[in-house]
Formats: C-alpha cells, sequence, structure tokens
C-alpha cells in the first residue's frame, strides 16, 4: 500500500515536472496501482525463465503502459508520456528493490 502511494507521487511529481499542468491525483492512483501490478506480473512471470533481465523487459512494458495511459487519460504529447513512464518504471523498480532490500 505504501508503494502505491509512492507511485502516485511519483507519477504527479513527474508530471507537474515535465508538462507544468495541476494534473488529478485520483488517476494518478488508478494508473499507478495499474502499474506497478503490472510490472509485478510481468517482472514475476518472466524471472524464472530470463532471471535479472526480466527486471529490464517488466520496466519497458510498465513504460510503455505509463506512458500510453498518461498520453490517453491527461493528454500529454507521446514524447513527454514515455519520457515519464520510463522516469516512473526507473524509479518504481528501484523504490521496490530498495524496500525489499531494507524489509528483508
Amino acid at each position: 500500500m505504501v508503494m502505491i502511494l509512492l507511485d502516485a507521487i511519483i507519477l504527479v511529481a513527474l508530471l507537474k515536472f515535465v508538462n507544468e499542468d495541476d494534473m488529478n491525483f485520483g488517476a494518478a492512483i488508478i494508473i499507478a496501482i495499474v502499474a506497478a501490478i503490472g510490472i509485478g506480473v510481468l517482472v514475476s512471470l518472466l524471472a524464472e525463465s530470463l532471471g535479472m533481465a526480466a527486471l529490464v523487459i517488466g520496466g519497458l512494458g510498465g513504460a510503455l503502459g505509463v506512458g500510453a495511459a498518461v498520453s490517453a487519460i491527461y493528454g500529454v504529447e507521446i514524447r513527454r508520456a514515455f519520457l515519464i513512464g520510463g522516469l516512473f518504471a526507473v524509479l518504481h523498480i528501484a523504490i521496490s528493490i530498495a524496500l525489499f532490500m531494507m524489509f528483508e
């Protein structure tokens, strides 16, 4: 639950920084929930066969999904939306690994 809140805060901050518009926090929470579940499922399904490469593939899949959602929901231009998606995926994976190592 904490990770989803952090994801939503990161997404709103990235949207504010890149697009410079006021964004709806509720839609950011929905995108963050779907992205967190999507990245987690991709990584867990691919981890057995690909190992650490599953993080990269899961991150790319998550970045594409977040970029498409940001472009569709907020009307951000495609290039900026996928930049937001890529940064979001990198930060999501980094924070997930940090929290996993901290609580293990």
